[in-house]
């Protein structure tokens, strides 16, 4: 039995919760995630991670919404008619629906890092094209590859974010990324209403002149680009690593996180070993496992509440987007 005196002495320094146990490294300094991700603190990589999360939502946000903008003064060089720049706006949709299984899937078995890294970088690439685009065929396909692959990010983003947090500051990171998702629709219209009225004529060569909507859209590239790019340069989510028994390699990255946030040596990082917390992923991910994981959501028991909120994100997304993606039509 333990003594009550030396039990009442027993401090825990790294309480998250009142509903959480200690999440001291025990003994051996062997731990799990909770306990090894909260002993690194919250400082200065978490404040760099939210900065490179800043491009991340702003490229999610350019590639769905910049056209609206843009289409008042590219419909004349593109000879668009009103039902033309409808079909592009609902062709971005399109691309994003018919992504929105895959790449949550492709994230758990590739990793959150790397599907930011080549879907950003991907991105960039069709928004360019989309910039550049001579007539509507080509723009449709530049739009639909680029709702297409920003699903990866927008499913990436969240998780990424979120396992290089304790439980103190987890919920904290979706209600941040709403906010940046706030200040980049007013980022938007900004840089447009900057940009857009300027007389701009730019022969690149012979037949085709850069105007000001292509300057936008090409300035509407760096997010994805710059997006791309910041995440070379930072790590792979220990969490997911440790899912997949690299427990090395993600017991680095904690020390490195520690060594950041706190400004000590890694040495001094108080957990030593990892648990063992790896899980069944496996390499080859066929259609009948993905069809598997989703199939509850469409069985009968689950059917009225699958309508319920699908009709309540209809309509609250009918309502957000509308007045961005009809601007072009308001222009006089």
């Amino acid at each position: 039995m333990v003594n009550k005196e030396v039990e009442d002495n027993i401090v825990c320094p790294s309480v998250i919760n009142e509903n959480q146990k200690c999440t001291t490294p025990d003994p051996g300094n062997v731990a799990d995630f909770e306990t090894a991700i909260a002993q690194t603190k919250f400082g200065t990589f978490n404040l760099i991670l939210l900065l490179v999360a800043i491009p991340s939502v702003f490229a999610s946000q350019f590639e769905t919404a910049s056209l609206s903008y843009a289409f008042p003064a590219a419909q004349c060089d593109l000879n668009l008619s009103l039902e033309d720049r409808g079909l592009v706006n609902a062709i971005i949709y399109t691309g994003m629906i018919s992504s929105c299984f895959i790449w949550g899937s492709l994230v758990d078995v590739f990793g959150r890092r790397r599907i930011l890294i080549i879907t950003h970088l991907i991105d960039s690439v069709f928004v360019i094209m989309a910039a550049f685009a001579p007539n509507l065929s080509v723009l449709l396909v530049a739009k639909f590859f680029g709702g297409f692959v920003i699903n990866g990010p927008s499913m990436a983003l969240t998780p990424y974010l979120s396992e290089f947090h304790g439980t103190q500051y987890r919920s904290r990171v979706p209600l941040t990324l709403g906010l940046l998702y706030s200040v980049g629709n007013i980022f938007l219209p900004l840089l447009a209403w900057a940009l857009l009225p300027l007389n701009i004529n730019i022969n690149v060569f012979e037949g085709f002149e850069l105007h000001a909507w292509n300057i936008f859209l090409l300035i509407c590239t760096l997010p994805a680009l710059t997006s791309g790019l910041f995440f070379l340069i930072i790590p792979e989510s220990p969490k997911y690593l440790m899912s997949k028994g690299n427990n090395e390699n993600a017991l680095e990255i904690f020390q490195q996180i520690f060594k950041l946030n706190t400004r000590q040596d890694p040495e001094q990082y108080p957990v030593k070993k990892l648990k063992d917390d790896k899980q069944i992923y496996q390499q080859k991910y066929t259609l009948k496992e993905a069809w598997i994981q989703i199939s509850p959501l469409f069985s009968l028991r689950y059917a009225n509440k699958l309508l319920l909120v699908c009709l309540l994100e209809f309509f609250l997304m009918m309502g957000y987007c509308y007045m961005t993606l009809l601007t072009h039509v308001l222009h006089f």
